[in-house]
């Protein structure tokens, strides 16, 4: 089943109609806890009597439930979830990433015969183009530059007149 503003494909789905209103806040709270998750879950995490680490995996494999590893070798997994020293903490993949595709480039293939041709955007379609151009123009930014870049695009978005540089 396909819903309004989502897109599926290889695996992933993004919903844009998701949204949460300012005065929500346990759906901010959810929002948050989502976001700053770790990268495993540790209610999976067990410490053996022999010393030796066990984490249960989501999905039952040929081998087993639990993968289970000596500290270091599990040590050594960690350590390579971690980002490496003076990099960010957050890692940008897609469109979003450093050296991603320029949004303004990105264009979805031209329907097939027999295929329908997509309706214009609605206009809050347009607006979360704009913000995801927007974001993925910042990222690639300094910080001082891409919040200049950021608060311009929302000043736009709310009517708001821009500051003149200088």
């Amino acid at each position: 089943m396909s819903y309004p503003l989502t897109v599926e494909l290889d695996g992933f789905n993004v919903e844009a109609a998701v949204r949460i209103e300012g005065y929500d806040d346990e759906g901010r709270e959810r929002l948050v806890r989502y976001c700053a998750r770790p990268c495993f879950a540790l209610e999976r995490l067990s410490i053996l009597r022999d010393g030796r680490v066990a984490y249960q995996v989501k999905y039952p494999r040929r081998k087993g439930t639990h993968r289970v590893m000596t500290p270091i070798v599990f040590f050594a997994r960690l350590a390579a979830l971690v980002p490496p020293p003076r990099h960010p903490l957050v890692r940008y993949h897609g469109v979003l990433a450093p050296a991603g595709m320029d949004p303004t480039r990105a264009q979805s293939p031209s329907p097939g015969p027999g295929e329908l041709a997509m309706v214009d955007p609605t206009p809050r379609a347009a607006v979360i183009a704009s913000l995801a151009a927007t974001l993925s123009r910042a990222v690639a930014l300094g910080d001082a530059e891409a919040a200049r870049v950021v608060h311009e695009a929302i000043g736009q978005l709310l009517g708001l007149p821009v500051a003149p540089e200088g």
